[in-house]
C-alpha cells in the first residue's frame, strides 16, 4: 500500500434497520459521546449478540455478504476540480468514473483539509454535474499520522530501526492513546457528516497496514483480540455518525492465516476488504506467490466474506494501465469471480474513459442482491 506524500447501486440493506442497529449499539455501549466509555470488547460483543456469524472473535467463518456494487466500480485519485486537473496537464475525470479518492488523517490540527472539503463540494448535489453520483473514498491512515504528529513516533514502518516507529512502538502507542484515537475518529466522522451528509454513500478505507500492530517487532504487540477490539471501537465511531459509510478493512499479503485473522474480527459494520494488487494473476500485494502463497484474491474473499476494493498504489504507475485497464475483459472477469468489486487507479492514464467504455459491456455483472 502506497503511503501518501500528503496526505446507485450501493445500498441493498435497509437504512432503517441499520440505524436501529446502530441505536441499539449506542444504547448498550454508551459510545455516542466523545467522553463516554469505550465500546464493548470483541468477546463481549459476541456474547451480547450470539450467533451473529460475523466473525466477532468466535472463530467462525464470517457470513458472506453480497457485493455493494452491481458492476465493477472504477476510481481514481482526486486532484482538484476538472478545471484544475486539466490546467495541470492531466486528463479530465472520465464521465464513467465511479469513485474519487483522497487520504486523510494527516492533518496537524485534526481538521478536514480544504482539499477534502473541495472534493465533497464538487461531488455534491450543487457541484460539478459531470461528477454527480461519484462516490468519495477516504484512505483513513490515522494511527501512524497521529502517532507522529502527537508524540513523534515515526509513521514509517521500520521493524529493525532503533528509532521509535509504528512497527516498533505502534501497539504501545495505541494502548496509551485509545481514548484520544476514539475522540479523533468521532471528530473526523462528525466533520465528514457536516460536509457530506448522512445519506449519500461514501467509502472509508480503515487504517491501511492495520496488521502492523501484531508484528513481533513491536515492543509489546497487540494480540489479535486486542486488534479486533480497537477496530470495533474506532469503526463504531464512524458508523454511529455516518450510517451511509461503507467501511473497508485492509488486508496485507503478510497475513498468512487469512481465515483466522478475519474470523477474529467483528465484521458487523465492514462492507469491503481493500488490498493493493494487479489484474494479471491471482495474487494480491506484490502479485506473486513468493510473498505468501495464500495471498490470493479468491482466498481473501472467502476468508473475509467481503468483496474486494483493489488499488494500484503499491507499484509502478504503469500498473494503472497495464494491470487493469488494458488487462482485457477475460482477465478482469476472472478477478470479478475472485471477489473484486472495485478498482482504484492511482495514476489514471489519458485513455481511462475510452478503456472503461470498451470494457464495460464485456464485464460480468456482480451479485448485488437486485
Amino acid at each position: 500500500m502506497r503511503k501518501p506524500e500528503k496526505p446507485q447501486n450501493l445500498w441493498h440493506r435497509a437504512r432503517g434497520g441499520l440505524r436501529l442497529l446502530l441505536g441499539l449499539v449506542c444504547a448498550v455501549t454508551q459510545a455516542c459521546g466523545l467522553s463516554d466509555p469505550l465500546v464493548l470488547s470483541t468477546t463481549e460483543q459476541s456474547s451480547a449478540n450470539p450467533g451473529n456469524g460475523t466473525g466477532g472473535g468466535t472463530g467462525q467463518v464470517p457470513v458472506p455478504r453480497q457485493s455493494p456494487f452491481c458492476a465493477l466500480k472504477w476510481g481514481r485519485s482526486w486532484g482538484g476540480t476538472n478545471t484544475e486537473v486539466q490546467s495541470s496537464g492531466a486528463p479530465a475525470y472520465p464521465n464513467n468514473l465511479g469513485m474519487l479518492s483522497i487520504w486523510f488523517g494527516y492533518e496537524q490540527d485534526d481538521k478536514l483539509n480544504p482539499a477534502i472539503t473541495k472534493m465533497l463540494n464538487t461531488l455534491g448535489p450543487s457541484g460539478d454535474p459531470a461528477l454527480r453520483g461519484v462516490v468519495p473514498v477516504f484512505y483513513g491512515y490515522f494511527i501512524p499520522f497521529k502517532a507522529q504528529n502527537w508524540d513523534g513516533v515515526s509513521k514509517d514502518c521500520a521493524p529493525d530501526s532503533t528509532t521509535p516507529n509504528v512497527c516498533t512502538h505502534g501497539a504501545v502507542w495505541i494502548r496509551d492513546n485509545r481514548d484520544k484515537l476514539r475522540n479523533v475518529y468521532a471528530s473526523y466522522a462528525d466533520q465528514v457528516a457536516a460536509a457530506w451528509g448522512t445519506t449519500s454513500p461514501l467509502i472509508w478505507l480503515f487504517e491501511p497496514s492495520f496488521n502492523d500492530y501484531l508484528r513481533d517487532s513491536q515492543s509489546n504487540p497487540l494480540s489479535l483480540a486486542e486488534l479486533s477490539s480497537v477496530a470495533t471501537d474506532l469503526i463504531s465511531q464512524i458508523k454511529l455518525r455516518l450510517p451511509n459509510a461503507l467501511i473497508s478493512h485492509f488486508a496485507s499479503p503478510e497475513i498468512v492465516d487469512l481465515e483466522g485473522y478475519f474470523s477474529a474480527l467483528d465484521l458487523t459494520y465492514v462492507d469491503l476488504v481493500n488490498v493493493s494488487g494487479a489484474a494479471q494473476n491471482e495474487y494480491f500485494g506484490a502479485g506473486n506467490s513468493t510473498v505468501n502463497s495464500a495471498a490470493t484474491y479468491r482466498r481473501l474473499h472467502a476468508a473475509s466474506g467481503r468483496h474486494l476494493f483493489v488499488d494500484t498504489g503499491f507499484g509502478a504507475s504503469a500498473l494503472s494501465n497495464i494491470g487493469w485497464l488494458a488487462a482485457g475483459a477475460d482477465v478482469i472477469n476472472q478477478r470479478l469471480a475472485d471477489g473484486v468489486a472495485a478498482v482504484q487507479i492511482d495514476q489514471a492514464p489519458s485513455s481511462m474513459q475510452s478503456d472503461i467504455a470498451a470494457l464495460a459491456p464485456k464485464l460480468n455483472v456482480l451479485d448485488c442482491g437486485n
